[in-house]
């Protein structure tokens, strides 16, 4: 399969079959170790819809 054809396939599966953790992270980013997102910012956060 040529390199065209494979992309195809990868972005057309995940057109149909959408996976929420694939662009978005599941978990909010203040939960990462040694983060800290200021309260400002978690309050302005949308919840990760980027999709």
């Amino acid at each position: 399969m040529s390199y065209p054809d494979t992309t195809y396939e990868v972005y057309k599966k995940a057109a149909l079959t959408p996976d929420a953790g694939l662009c978005c992270t599941t978990n909010p980013v203040w939960e990462l170790p040694g983060f800290t997102i200021p309260k400002i910012m978690q309050e302005m956060n949308d919840g990760g819809r980027c999709c």
